[in-house]
């Protein structure tokens, strides 16, 4: 089927991909509220700006307290302390992967 790979604004992705297929500027619009993630102040929709937002992909997280990379609502699940940078490093649960890192997967 050739619609399946129609790419209307030639941006690379196909228009069934793609959230604005005519406009070759945006193709991704993460929180659904018709403002390409190019141009929105607010790529997940959490009323949080992304420029004040330490994960604007995420809705879920938008509090890092401490600035160690894991927001204070992961840590506070985790038991860890969202004021201490320090805790990133170690491994709670002795599986030899950092907590920052088992956030990050």
């Amino acid at each position: 089927d050739s619609s399946e790979s129609a790419d209307s604004d030639g941006d690379g992705v196909g228009d069934n991909a793609d959230a604005f297929p005519s406009d070759a500027s945006e193709t991704l619009d993460t929180d659904g509220d018709g403002v390409g993630d190019n141009t929105d102040p607010d790529i997940d929709g959490d009323g949080v700006l992304n420029e004040d937002d330490p994960f604007p992909n995420q809705a879920q997280y938008s509090v890092d307290t401490d600035s160690d990379g894991m927001p204070d609502a992961w840590e506070l699940r985790f038991d860890l302390d969202p004021n201490d940078p320090s805790d990133a490093a170690l491994d709670q649960d002795g599986d030899g992967v950092t907590n920052l890192q088992e956030f990050l997967s």
